[in-house]
């Protein structure tokens, strides 16, 4: 049986998603190019900034995961996560 977690918005949400590409933030799929087997150069997050409040929040997490195109704005799609 699969493990079951919450994405922000309080639904389950299945883990068998490889965990490179979940957000350490939200739970939500990170949109990462690299977790996808595709090359780096090719990712959402090379053609943005991310915020330096979302880099702070995801250094908190202690992982090494991509953050999702939501989270990484400057505003931040989680607003109370950790």
């Amino acid at each position: 049986m699969a493990d079951l977690s919450m994405a922000h918005d309080g639904t389950p949400m299945s883990d068998s998603r490889p965990a490179a590409a979940i957000c350490p933030l939200c739970g939500n799929d990170n949109q990462c190019a690299i977790a996808a087997g595709k090359s780096g150069e090719s990712c959402w997050c090379q053609t943005v900034t991310i915020s330096p409040e979302a880099r702070a929040k995801a250094a908190d997490t202690a992982t090494e995961r991509c953050l999702c195109p939501a989270c990484g704005q400057p505003t931040g799609g989680v607003q109370n996560a950790g």
